[in-house]
């Protein structure tokens, strides 16, 4: 049985989505205000990406939500210079873009909610939060290394959101050559929690993931794949490229987060 496939919405822009500062909004430009999309209007933030990083941001949204994992909506936003005139970006573009829109979560990152820097406030959070090996293995499918405490909402222990994946598949600008499907790339989450465990905790982590990583298996990747929209994005060879990266690195999931554990897959 395959899990359901979330689409990726279209959105157009309400006017008077206002720029985020720079220490709210990170390296990309972003805006929040209101879209326009087929559910209704929605309160979201939209990010100017450039690069591969709006691929990124569609193909993990949708990966993401199929798994049933705690991510915001994503949208594929028609922007125009008028409606986001505080946009260098798109200024200097002088047209339409598409941009990429995230359904806003009024809660705030842990950045924000701590006001201060540090592993110790992440690895606070994720001892309470259940579902942080979850989040630990898809983080791993996808190649994700920019899991850092500002990329994580928070209401409460239990109130946790999962967003910015524009640095998915090995980074912002990879290749067909960069997509090695057995390749152990940066993982924020397992870097916090795996070195203070016990071994019998490992042991049962270990469990807990290879039961996930069945789940990601059942994800019909294709399916999500045109759910995102990301074959109008990118060239069919680094389309093939990013399916086989998908289909062939999800059996490699065990062995890698095994090897992050220290306990061999064979145990």
């Amino acid at each position: 049985m395959s899990t359901t496939i979330p689409q990726i919405g279209l959105a157009n822009i309400v006017p008077g989505a206002t720029l985020l500062n720079a220490d709210e909004r990170g390296v990309n430009e972003t805006f929040i205000g209101f879209l326009d999309a087929a559910s209704g209007r929605h309160r979201a933030y939209i990010k100017i990406l450039t690069g591969k990083q709006l691929i990124n941001e569609l193909v993990s949204t949708t990966l993401g939500r199929a798994l049933g994992l705690p991510i915001p909506q994503g949208y594929l936003v028609r922007a125009l210079p008028e409606e986001l005139p505080d946009s260098t970006l798109l200024r200097n573009y002088g047209s339409e873009i598409v941009a990429f829109g995230s359904r806003a979560i009024d809660v705030p990152d842990l950045r924000r909610r701590y006001k201060m820097d540090g592993a110790q406030v992440v690895s606070t959070l994720l001892e309470n939060w259940k579902n942080w090996d979850k989040a630990m293995v898809f983080d791993e499918w996808v190649a994700n290394s920019d899991r850092h405490f500002g990329n994580l909402l928070i209401g409460s222990p239990e109130d946790v959101w999962l967003i910015d994946h524009s640095h998915c598949f090995t980074g912002p600008n990879w290749t067909s050559a960069d997509l090695v499907p057995g390749k152990s790339c940066i993982n924020q989450i397992a870097d916090i929690q795996i070195p203070s465990l016990s071994f019998s905790q490992r042991m049962i982590l270990k469990q807990k993931i290879i039961q996930f990583a069945e789940i990601c298996r059942l994800v019909d990747t294709n399916s999500a794949l045109n759910a995102s929209f990301a074959s109008n994005f990118i060239e069919a060879d680094e389309l093939h490229g990013l399916q086989d990266f998908l289909q062939l690195r999800v059996s490699e999931l065990a062995g890698l987060i095994s090897s992050r554990l220290g306990i061999p897959s064979i145990i």
